[in-house]
C-alpha cells in the first residue's frame, strides 16, 4: 500500500482496485442529486439529464428538508429514484447516502441547480477515464447563468485560498479547448468510480456546507489518482440556490479543509497566471510604465506583480482594499476620481474578479483607450477595453 493511503483501504492493493475500475468504465452510472429547496431548479436539472441516461443508468434524488413530503413533481421523471428525509442532512451526508444506495459502477454527483448542456455527458466523462490512466474524478466546464462565460474549469490553490482559473473567460478561449489535469474541481458535475468513493469514506461529513469536493480531490492524491476537467461536458451552474444561509460557516469549513490538506495542496496560481500572461503579451502594445491600482482583498499582491514586472515597468499609484471579497462591481470613478482618469500612462488594476470592472461607463468616457489592463486573484489578465460596458 502507498504511504498515506486511507486506513479504509487496508489489505486492498490500490493498483488492483484501479484496474477493476478501468475495466468497468463503460458500466452503469448513478447520478446522485442532493436537494434541499427550490424545485424550479431541480426540475430543470432533471429535464436536462433525461436524454443522457443509458439503459442501466439511474438518477437518485436525495430530498432532505422539513417539507420532504411536499409534491415536487418528480413523478414526471420515471427514471428518478427519490429518497426522502424530513430533516436537513447537509451536502456531504446527502451525497454519501445516495452513493451507498446507488447501483452504478460510477457515481455522477450533480447539483440541483445545474442545467446540463451536453446530451452525451455521461459518455464524455467515461471517455476521460478510458483515455487517461489513474483518473479518480472528472468534472465539467461550468458556465455562469448570468453571462454565459466560464464560472469553473478546475480549481487552484494560491497558498491562502482556493481560486477559480479562467473565471469570466469566453468559451472561445484557446486555453479551454482540451481536457486538462487540475488540482481540484467542483462536484456540481463530478464523476468518480463508486468503489473508490466508498473506499475513501465518501465526502467528509465534518465539512458542513463547503469544500467537500475539494477535500475529496485532495485526498485522491493519496492514491496517486488524478482529477481532470473536460470542456466537452458543459453545464450552467447557479450556485447557492438552496434557501438556507450558509455564508457564516464558510470560514470554519475553510479552516478545517486547510488544516486537513495543507500537506496535499500545491501553490499553482503562478501556472495559471503565466498562461494568461502568455496569451495577452503578443497582442499588447507595451508601455514603459504602468500605474498599479490595488483594489482587492488579495493577501499578497506580489504573486501577481512580480511576474508582471518582468514584462512591464510598474509604479505604485493606489491601494484600496475592499471590504467584500469578489465584489460584484467596482466603480473606478468613485474610488480613484477624475484626476486618475486623466493620468496618461496605463493602469494595472489588481482586483478580486475581473468581471467587477464591467460597469464603468463614466471612467471609460473620461479615460478613453490608454492600454489599461486588469488582473484578478483567479489568475486572469485582460485589457479593460474587453471589459467595460
Amino acid at each position: 500500500m502507498r504511504r498515506g493511503s486511507p486506513a479504509t483501504l487496508a489489505g486492498v492493493a490500490a493498483d488492483a482496485l484501479l484496474l477493476k475500475i478501468t475495466e468497468s468504465y463503460m458500466d452503469s452510472v448513478s447520478i446522485v442529486i442532493p436537494f434541499h429547496s427550490d424545485a424550479n431548479y431541480l426540475l430543470t436539472c432533471l429535464g436536462s439529464l433525461e436524454c443522457a441516461l443509458g439503459e442501466s443508468d439511474e438518477i437518485i434524488v436525495v430530498v432532505n428538508n422539513e417539507r420532504a413530503d411536499e409534491a415536487l413533481g418528480l413523478d414526471a421523471f420515471p427514471r428518478v429514484r427519490p429518497i426522502y428525509f424530513s430533516q436537513r442532512l447537509g451536502f456531504s451526508k446527502a451525497c454519501n447516502i445516495g452513493a451507498r444506495m446507488a447501483r452504478g459502477n460510477f457515481l455522477f454527483f450533480c447539483d440541483a441547480d445545474t442545467l446540463t448542456l451536453t446530451p452525451e455527458i455521461l459518455q464524455v466523462h467515461r471517455l476521460e477515464f478510458e483515455r487517461n490512466e489513474k483518473v479518480g474524478a472528472t468534472s465539467s466546464l461550468h458556465l455562469s447563468p448570468a453571462t454565459g462565460k466560464i464560472a469553473d474549469f478546475g480549481l487552484g490553490w494560491s497558498g491562502y485560498n482556493i481560486f477559480h482559473p479562467f473565471r469570466g473567460a469566453p468559451l472561445s478561449d484557446p486555453r479551454l479547448q482540451q481536457s486538462r489535469r487540475v488540482q481540484m474541481a467542483s462536484s456540481a458535475h463530478m464523476m468518480t468510480p463508486r468503489a473508490i468513493f466508498l473506499s475513501m469514506g465518501g465526502f467528509d461529513e465534518e465539512l458542513q456546507y463547503h469544500y467537500q469536493d475539494t477535500d475529496y480531490c485532495a485526498r485522491l492524491k493519496d492514491l496517486d489518482l488524478q482529477v481532470r476537467v473536460t470542456p466537452a461536458s458543459r453545464t450552467f451552474h447557479r450556485g447557492s440556490s438552496a434557501r438556507v444561509n450558509r455564508t457564516p460557516f464558510r470560514t470554519d469549513d475553510r479552516a478545517l479543509f486547510t488544516a486537513k490538506n495543507t500537506h496535499r495542496l500545491v501553490r499553482d496560481y503562478a501556472n495559471y497566471f503565466n498562461e494568461s500572461l502568455a496569451l495577452w503579451q503578443p497582442k499588447a502594445t507595451l508601455a514603459e510604465f504602468c500605474n498599479v491600482a490595488i483594489l482587492s482583498t488579495i493577501f499578497d499582491p506580489r504573486q501577481i506583480l512580480e511576474p508582471l514586472s518582468a514584462v512591464i515597468g510598474l509604479r505604485p499609484h493606489t491601494e484600496h482594499h475592499l471590504i467584500e471579497r469578489d465584489a460584484g462591481a467596482i466603480d473606478l470613478f468613485e474610488l480613484l476620481g477624475r484626476n486618475a482618469a486623466m493620468v496618461p500612462d496605463p493602469f494595472v488594476f489588481v482586483v478580486d474578479a475581473i468581471g467587477a470592472l464591467r460597469f464603468n461607463a463614466i471612467w471609460k468616457h473620461l479615460r478613453g483607450e490608454q492600454g489599461d489592463i486588469a488582473v484578478d486573484r483567479h489568475g486572469e489578465l485582460r485589457p479593460t477595453r474587453d471589459l467595460f460596458e
